[in-house]
């Protein structure tokens, strides 16, 4: 980790440089003025709209209901040594658990916090909250998940013919993850990410953006493969070391360059897509259940971040559905992990008190 702080640096003088960039090109082409300091004609150029793509927002705070369903994915992989090619593989799903709770907005930022509405037996064992917000040149998200044993075996391999598991309930694992991601909309004069995914505004005509940020994400696994519902010692014997890990923390700092699209198929109608492929730097730190180090590893790996939504926004009345799907991967002969983050989200709401 002694890289890390030095990686976030150089990440945000990067969004800085290309953000003054902008900034230097849109003054160079505009009529120079006598009044006004640098600061705030930086500020007027990040937030400066073409009004005959966008309406900004007419109203200071929001509130919505939003009911999420959370899908998370794990695969775990090893490989043998030596001359033995074999892979062992576990699978591990979550069940689909609605959550359901209430947000906060006030112009650029929403609040908001979620808990298990159908599947009440296993609310001690999950939770999570985000942060958001949006302006029309930046947005930031974060988002913090723990599971502590609500997962489903859906497949194993590599085990033997006869003691491949599948649809096996497993409450040996625990899962924590914290994600932040920030980053800046290029054309944000006629392209609005806030229309698509916080509703404080309104995409008039179809337009996209490139976009390019920087991602921060901790993600901690701990598990007991002594658990694992084989039928005998005999074949938990012959676990790969690599997947008797107990305590595995994956560290992701990563550059992300994407394109996002908004499509305006009718007045108050937003179709948003959104595809960020992410190219960054990973520590990973694998321990036993006796908390032996048993690998340690830096590397560069790809990662994507894609998203989708659907928006109804008459300016003060909202609704709509989003989808958001992280993938993440870490991939050393010794072992891997495959993870895939969905959250599935249906939202109504109103915005109120006029600007």
């Amino acid at each position: 980790m002694v890289y890390a702080p030095l990686i976030l640096r150089r990440l945000t003088m990067l969004l800085t440089a290309l953000m003054l960039l902008s900034v230097n090109t849109a003054m160079a082409d505009a009529p120079e003025k006598k009044h006004g300091s640098v600061l705030r004609r930086i500020f007027h150029h990040l937030t400066d709209i073409d009004t005959a793509y966008i309406t900004p927002a007419k109203y200071k705070f929001s509130t919505m209901v939003q009911a999420s369903n959370y899908l998370n994915y794990y695969s775990f992989s090893s490989k043998g040594s030596g001359d033995d090619d074999n892979t062992q593989r576990i699978r591990l799903i979550t069940k689909p658990r609605l959550k359901m709770g209430p947000y906060f907005g006030w112009r650029w930022l929403f609040y908001g916090y979620q808990f298990d509405v159908l599947r009440t037996g296993t609310g001690d064992k999950t939770s999570g909250y985000n942060i958001s917000l949006y302006s029309n040149a930046f947005g930031i998200d974060y988002i913090r998940e723990k599971n502590r044993g609500d997962f489903t075996i859906s497949g194993t391999s590599g085990f033997g013919d006869n003691e491949n598991l599948h649809d096996i309930h497993y409450d040996g694992l625990s899962t924590y993850t914290s994600n932040l991601n920030v980053y800046y909309i290029f054309n944000h004069r006629h392209f609005s990410y806030p229309a698509a995914f916080s509703q404080t505004t309104q995409q008039r005509k179809s337009c996209g953006s490139w976009k390019l940020g920087f991602i921060y994400s901790h993600q901690r696994i701990t598990y007991d493969f002594t658990r694992l519902p084989f039928s005998s010692d005999s074949v938990r014997a012959l676990i790969y070391d690599g997947l008797k890990s107990g305590n595995v923390n994956y560290y992701d700092y990563s550059v992300n360059f994407g394109y996002s699209y908004n499509w305006v198929p009718a007045r108050n109608l937003l179709v948003a897509a959104s595809l960020t492929p992410a190219l960054g730097y990973k520590f990973t730190k694998g321990q036993n259940i006796s908390h032996k180090e048993i690998f340690s590893s830096r590397n560069i790996n790809f990662d994507v971040i894609s998203r989708i939504g659907f928006v109804w926004n008459t300016g003060r009345i909202f609704a709509g559905t989003s989808a958001i799907i992280h993938a993440y991967n870490y991939h050393k002969p010794q072992f891997s992990v495959s993870n895939a983050i969905t959250v599935v989200n249906v939202y109504a709401g109103i915005n109120f008190l006029r600007l």
